[in-house]
């Protein structure tokens, strides 16, 4: 008769035998939840995607821009207002942008806006490029109330440069504006028409000198005319 040799397994590479009348297919499929929901459990909390910037979280992070002859900046749950300046009004949004994990690139802020009074730029956006130092503005309704168009671009203003574009205005009508910032490329629409398509590359990218200057890194501004925000979101794209 011939011996049999039983070499004994570690415990640790044991074979799992299933329990009687189930299946190993049914068995494959319980250790393929369990390791599932062990992963789920092992994640962090998620990264937001999306930040509602007029929020009360957030309204502590807001101020006047410090202009002179500057008008009210007044803000509440979910809106901004500018009143007129002499000439400029502006209002900044400065947290701490590392900590709060918001994003300098491949980002998109959409809001809501409309001219009260006056006749100049009511919204234009400040907005980071990539670094917090390296910001440029969207102006929207300036140079006498419809130039739309990004300063500054290889020092030229927005009714200098390629991105100038003109729309007209109407008194007391919100308007929906997105722009988006991405790796090579900023694009801005106002009610889904385009308006802004800039290929960074290449270009000198900055702000216009001046009181500008004082709305960055995240900011809105108006000219000799009173101009209002809502629906503030900044959404990573």
């Amino acid at each position: 008769m011939k011996a049999f040799i039983v070499k004994l397994m570690p415990s640790t590479a044991r074979l799992s035998l299933p329990a009687p009348g189930v299946s190993s297919e049914l068995l494959i499929r319980r250790r393929v939840l369990l390791m599932m929901a062990a992963g789920l459990m092992s994640c962090g909390p998620r990264r937001p995607r999306s930040w509602d910037l007029l929020s009360a979280e957030w309204l502590p992070h807001w101020s006047a821009a410090g202009i002179e002859g500057e008008g009210a900046v007044t803000l509440s749950p979910g809106s901004l207002r500018l009143e007129q300046g002499q000439p400029m009004t502006g209002a900044r949004f400065s947290p701490d942008w590392q900590a709060a994990g918001l994003p300098l690139i491949d980002y998109a802020i959409s809001f809501e806006a409309r001219r009260v009074e006056g006749r100049d730029f009511f919204a234009t956006l400040t907005f980071p490029v990539g670094e917090l130092d390296r910001c440029l503005s969207w102006v929207v309704g300036g140079w006498g109330g419809t130039v739309v168009g990004i300063s500054s671009v290889d020092h030229a203003d927005a009714s200098e440069n390629s991105t100038r574009g003109e729309m007209a205005f109407e008194q007391g009508r919100w308007y929906r504006l997105r722009l988006e910032v991405r790796q090579t490329e900023v694009s801005a629409w106002i009610d889904d028409r385009p308006m802004v398509r800039l290929n960074l590359k290449g270009h000198h990218l900055g702000l216009r000198s001046g009181d500008i200057e004082r709305t960055a890194p995240l900011g809105f501004a108006t000219w000799m005319t009173v101009g209002e925000v809502r629906s503030l979101r900044l959404t990573l794209l």
